[in-house]
């Protein structure tokens, strides 16, 4: 029911940040999965309320459950035959191909995105020891057949080997790249630098943070231009002290000296008279 999710309050809300097409991608760790548990919160809303209301903290407590479970094999048995109608399908299971497109992208040495060819390569992957209903002949011919594929000199064929494999795209959404990117968003974004979007107040926390951190780099720096000038101070202090230390010892050493010279110049009996 993904009540972590639901009693979260605004203070407390995950950051999502999305690729260029607007589709989540992150952030993923080994310790939090923050894209998947936001997915799951997006099925707990689009739910039909009346089978699985979300007021139920416990599964035992949640009424009418033979007609969930009728309602449910009833949308899995269609969902079943139109799986069955349709070839190449992926194996990705609920991890989004945005994400398997940024996974593929950060695993390039060179950071560069993954081919049609290769996405299409890499979704329908099979496990060994995992059985499947259907069969993946034809999936790894058109997947040889991208391999071996060279465009023709004259221009006239398709440069991409999926699409020369796969047939041309039409409009409405862009295989591989799953909901919600068309043709029209792909011209669009093309061109664009921006790799990611972020939430609105994601940026504004950053920039924030980033002035914080200016004004406690600026006060430090002056800080540490106050303490510098401070030592300088003190060392010219000290510095001084002793050349005026300095200076009254030697003003002695001259009186002493001059006292001395005329004691000498006097006759015995008034240098004992002056010294008593």
């Amino acid at each position: 029911m993904m009540h972590g999710v639901q009693v979260r309050n605004f203070n407390e809300r995950e950051a999502i940040i999305c690729n260029k097409f607007g589709q989540p991608i992150g952030p993923v760790t080994k310790e939090k999965d923050i894209v998947g548990q936001f997915s799951r919160f997006l099925g707990t809303i689009a739910r039909t309320y009346s089978y699985a209301p979300l007021t139920y903290k416990e599964w035992r407590k949640v009424p009418h459950k033979e007609k969930m479970w009728e309602f449910v094999l009833k949308r899995c048995l269609i969902a079943k035959d139109v799986r069955m109608s349709q070839k190449n399908m992926h194996t990705a299971g609920p991890k989004s191909f945005a994400r398997i497109h940024e996974e593929m992208m950060n695993d390039d040495p060179n950071k560069e995105p993954p081919t049609l060819a290769q996405m299409f390569e890499r979704t329908p992957r099979r496990i060994v020891g995992n059985k499947y209903v259907d069969t993946y002949d034809d999936t790894a011919n058109k997947i040889e057949q991208m391999k071996n594929y060279k465009p023709s000199e004259d221009g006239s064929a398709p440069l991409d080997p999926f699409l020369a494999t796969m047939g041309k795209e039409y409009d409405g959404h862009r295989r591989l790249f799953r909901r919600g990117v068309t043709n029209r968003l792909m011209n669009k974004v093309n061109g664009d630098g921006t790799s990611y979007m972020v939430p609105r107040e994601l940026m504004d926390s950053l920039r924030a943070n980033a002035e914080k951190d200016q004004l406690l780099d600026m006060r430090k720096e002056l800080d540490e231009d106050h303490a510098r000038k401070m030592d300088e101070l003190e060392e010219d202090h000290a510095r001084k002290k002793a050349e005026l230390e300095a200076m009254r010892n030697d003003i002695d050493k001259v009186v002493e000296d001059a006292m001395q010279r005329l004691i000498e110049k006097l006759p015995a009996g008034v240098a004992r008279e002056f010294l008593t």
